[in-house]
């Protein structure tokens, strides 16, 4: 159960962090709550590495290490791609929608992990 529930919040923050640099680069100069998208960015990088390496701690290691690769390594280039937007004054729509489907690559593998724990 512990495990499903960090996925869970991995699989949570993987989209509050879309949801951040789409807002980025919606409206870079604006903030809600006093919270601006590089802030939440930041939070939600934050969370990720929390609740993966509490995932990592109590997941089977020997059992779940391919699906560890395969998230890491597409968490990765997810990082990467949503940077470069956080980064730019102007990101482009491409660059909106290359990030986006690297997030639904990245959450597939949560979801197909759940699918076959469950």
């Amino acid at each position: 159960m512990e495990q499903e529930h960090r996925l869970r919040e991995v699989e949570v923050s993987l989209w509050e962090l879309v949801a951040a640099a789409m807002f980025h680069a919606a409206e870079p100069e604006l903030s809600v709550d006093g919270v601006s998208a590089k802030q939440e960015w930041t939070k939600q990088l934050g969370d990720v590495e929390e609740h993966w390496t509490a995932w990592r701690k109590i997941a089977d290691a020997d059992k779940y290490s391919d699906v560890a690769d395969q998230f890491e390594a597409e968490y990765k280039k997810f990082v990467e791609l949503g940077t470069v937007i956080i980064d730019a004054d102007e990101p482009t729509a491409d660059q909106v929608m290359e990030m986006y489907r690297q997030a639904h690559k990245t959450d597939d593998v949560i979801d197909e992990h759940l699918k076959v724990t469950n």
